[in-house]
C-alpha cells in the first residue's frame, strides 16, 4: 500500500538500525527453499555470512504493506522465495501479487517450483532491458515495492531503473542492491530522481539504497 510519508520509511529504517539480531524470518521455516538448491552465481544469501539482507527487506516490505512487488535478478529464487515467504506470513494469505525477472532459462525450474507454491508469483524470462518495458507497458502495474539486483551493470542498472519508475506508486520504494558495485552506483543515479528521496540501508551486506518517491 506503499508508504504514507518519508518519516514512515525513516521509522522503518530505525527499527534495523536498533534490531539485535536479524530475527524476522527463518529460512527453515520457508516453504520451497530447501528445493531451490545451489546458486548459480553471486552472493549466498543465507549461509550465516549475509544475515541481515533478508532482515531488511522483511522489514521493509512488512511496514510498506505492498500490493505488488517486482524483482529483477532472480537467478535461482533466494530473494523471490523470501518474499513470497515473508508476504504470506505479514498478510497470512497470498494476496500479494509478486513478478521476478531472469535473463536466464537455468532459472525455469525453480520458478516452476515456486509457482506451484504461490499462485501470487509470476517469473518473467527474458534480458531486462529488452523485456522489462514493454512488459510494463501491457500489464501497468502499481508497484509498491521494487527489488533491482539483475544485470550488474551501469547500462543494466540504468535501463531497470527507467523502466520501474513510472509505475511505482507514491510513497512505494525501490530497492537498489549491490551498491558498492561502480556500474551499478551510477547507472542508478544517472536515471535520474527528481520527486524522490534516498537512503541507505543499514546493516544491509554490501550494501543497498531505498528510493521512496514523493
Amino acid at each position: 500500500m506503499a508508504f504514507n510519508s518519508v518519516k514512515e520509511l525513516e521509522e522503518c529504517l530505525s527499527k534495523i538500525i536498533t534490531a539485535n539480531n536479524p530475527d524476522l524470518y527463518d529460512v527453515n521455516e520457508f516453504k520451497v527453499w530447501k528445493d531451490l538448491g545451489e546458486r548459480f552465481t553471486g552472493d549466498i544469501w543465507n549461509d550465516g555470512k549475509y544475515i541481515w539482507k533478508m532482515h531488511c527487506h522483511s522489514q521493509i516490505i512488512k511496514d510498506v504493506n505492498p500490493k505488488t512487488v517486482f524483482e529483477t535478478g532472480f537467478n535461482r529464487g533466494t530473494s523471490a522465495c523470501m518474499f513470497l515467504n515473508q508476504l504470506r506470513k505479514f498478510n497470512g494469505e497470498d494476496s500479494v501479487k509478486v513478478y521476478s525477472n531472469d535473463i536466464n532459462p537455468r532459472s525455469l525450474v525453480n520458478a516452476e517450483k515456486l509457482t506451484a507454491e504461490f499462485a501470487n508469483f509470476e517469473f518473467v524470462l527474458g534480458d531486462s532491458m529488452v523485456k522489462l518495458k514493454p512488459f510494463l507497458e501491457e500489464k501497468k502495474p502499481e508497484l509498491d515495492y521494487v527489488f533491482i539486483d539483475g544485470a550488474h551493470s551501469y547500462d543494466g542498472a540504468k535501463s531497470d531503473t527507467l523502466a520501474f519508475q513510472p509505475y511505482v506508486k507514491k510513497g512505494g520504494v525501490i530497492v537498489v542492491d549491490d551498491w558498492w558495485i561502480d556500474g551499478v552506483r551510477n547507472g542508478t543515479l544517472d536515471a535520474g530522481w527528481d520527486g524522490w528521496e534516498a537512503f541507505e540501508v543499514p546493516k544491509y551486506e554490501r550494501k543497498a539504497l531505498v528510493f521512496i518517491k514523493l
